[in-house]
Formats: structure tokens, sequence, C-alpha cells
């Protein structure tokens, strides 16, 4: 056989054996991406509880719920839904159950609570919670919102119109035996992330500081009673001693 002709079989081996690995590899490829954007699959659908702690003085209230998975979720392959509206009537005072909202998809939700108590400013707020699946016997999924007997909205970005709903606040404080809360109008900051400076003499003006890097649309500054300046969740964790 001429030199030529046994080259030109070899480089055609080669050829059809680097073609072969190459669509070997570009099955490989695909079948392991598959295998690592698969989603798990969830073991069931999540059930919301919802609670209220009813501080507004009035037997029964209806409060305006909606919520939806939120969009950086982790969460599983399922047939949950993904949003909820719903009104609930919430009866006594104290802590009380409202009601339960099934067939949800389990994974971090964004929930929101819209109620008005007579002579107060419409009450807006909202939190993230993690759903998980499961039956409510084996899961507890519990949501609890307070409900204030007096709302005051900053609604405007100023400092002169932030020190007068705090001093709104605080003189209701003084004369009622309940707290009252302050909230941003989700309007006048769309978007905000800091409320703009203010010089506020006495113990708001520790709140505003505290929760000046992390206030949102519907979030509210803090709750005011007759004694002192309380955020919903204070830090609770113990500071180190120098």
């Amino acid at each position: 056989m001429p030199a030529t002709e046994r080259c030109s079989r070899v480089w055609l081996l080669l050829i059809r054996g680097a073609v072969r690995e190459g669509l070997y590899a570009l099955a490989l490829l695909t079948l392991t991406g598959a295998v690592a954007s698969a989603e798990p699959v969830c073991p069931g659908t999540a059930t919301l509880t919802v609670f209220v702690e009813n501080l507004s003085g009035a037997p029964t209230i209806a409060v305006e719920l909606d919520g939806e998975l939120a969009a950086d979720a982790a969460t599983c392959a399922g047939s949950g839904a993904t949003s909820y509206r719903e009104t609930m009537t919430c009866t006594g005072s104290g802590v009380v159950r409202c009601g339960q909202l099934a067939a949800l998809q389990p994974g971090t939700w964004v929930h929101r609570l819209s109620v008005t108590v007579t002579g107060s400013a419409t009450q807006q707020q909202a939190q993230r919670l993690v759903l998980v699946a499961g039956s409510p016997a084996e899961v507890s999924n519990a949501l609890v919102w307070t409900v204030y007997p007096q709302t005051f909205v900053v609604q405007a970005a100023s400092a002169a119109e932030l020190q007068a709903r705090l001093d709104d606040a605080t003189a209701y404080a003084r004369e009622n035996p309940g707290p009252a809360l302050v909230i941003f109008s989700a309007d006048a900051f769309p978007g905000a992330r800091a409320c703009p400076a203010a010089d506020i003499p006495s113990a708001a003006a520790v709140l505003a500081r505290r929760h000046a890097q992390s206030l949102q649309p519907g979030r509210h500054l803090g709750r005011l009673d007759r004694r002192r300046v309380l955020p919903r969740r204070p830090d609770r964790r113990r500071r180190p001693r120098s």
C-alpha cells in the first residue's frame, strides 16, 4: 500500500475518533447540566396559620392579607400556590387565631397586612417568613401580626414630617393606655432604604438611628407607649463586656 494512502487512512481514523469523543463529551455535559438544574420534588404543600395580637381595643377586626413566594426563594418542584389574597376576621383581644391558608408552595414568602382601626390611619406592614411543607399536625407555620390602636404614617421625605409624626405618636402614648405605631408611606418612599436625617431629641432619636439603615416602604419605625419607645423586634443578644 502506498505511503500516501496509509497516511490518509490514519488521518481518517484519527478524525473519526476525535468526533466520537467530542460527541461523548457533549452528551456527558448535557446530562450533567440537566441533573444539576433539576429541582427536588416537594414532599407536599405548606399550611400557613395566621395569628393577630389585637391591641386595638376592638372586639373584632378584619385584616386584609396577601403574599407571594419571594423572587429569591429557594424552593422545590410542586403544585402549591405561589401567591394568596385573603380577608380574615379575628375575634378577641390579645393573641387570637384568625385562620389558615392551605396548599402553599414551600419556601421564603413575603407576607403583607393591611388593617384599619376606627380613628386611626391604615396600618400596612410586610414581613418575610419561610413556609415548610407538611401537615399542620406535623409542621407549624405561624405568622403573627400585631394590630395597634393607633397608627401614624410619615407621608413625606422630610425631617419635619418625621418629627411631627413622632410627636403625634408620643402625645398619643402619653394620653392612652395602648401603644402607637409609626410607619413610612410606600407612596412617599418608593424603594427607600434609609430615612432622611433628622435632629430628634429623646429616645425616639435613638430608635430612628437604629432603624435608619433598614427602613423600607410599608415597614414601621417603632412602637411608642407611655413608658418608652419600643422597636418591634428588639435585639436581645448580649453585648460583649468591655
